[in-house]
């Protein structure tokens, strides 16, 4: 079994634990997506090496996001509402984003307020 799919099933699976049960129902009145549980529009669940981010989007799909600590990266999954298909959508390392000092940053910049506290460089 290919190493990611399998995160991805323990990461739902974590996703699934941490749901409280009251929110788990069948949508009302909706017999093709009864197998999908009811759940609030974002939820969280986390262990020592992961981080599960689950939201509802606007088109009524889910999206889970899955931080893995020990490689340091990002995965982006879309899971669509009616058929339950699950769909990579990004993967990224983290591992140089955070050797950035700033990136985007507005006024002021890391570098302006070290210089306003005179912390050296």
């Amino acid at each position: 079994m290919n190493k990611s799919l399998f995160f991805l099933f323990i990461a739902a699976g974590a996703l699934a634990v941490s749901i409280p049960s009251w929110t788990v129902s069948q949508q009302p009145g909706s017999m093709q997506n009864s197998w999908l549980p009811s759940i609030p529009a974002g939820t969280s669940s986390s262990n020592d090496a992961m981080i599960v981010i689950s939201n509802r989007m606007i088109n009524g799909n889910t999206q889970m996001v899955v931080v893995d600590s020990q490689r340091k990266s990002v995965v982006v999954y879309e899971i669509a509402n009616d058929s339950g298909a699950i769909q990579l959508k990004s993967v990224r390392s983290m591992t140089a984003d955070f050797l950035l000092d700033e990136f985007n940053g507005t006024d002021p910049t890391p570098e302006k307020v070290r210089g306003i506290l005179a912390i050296p460089q």
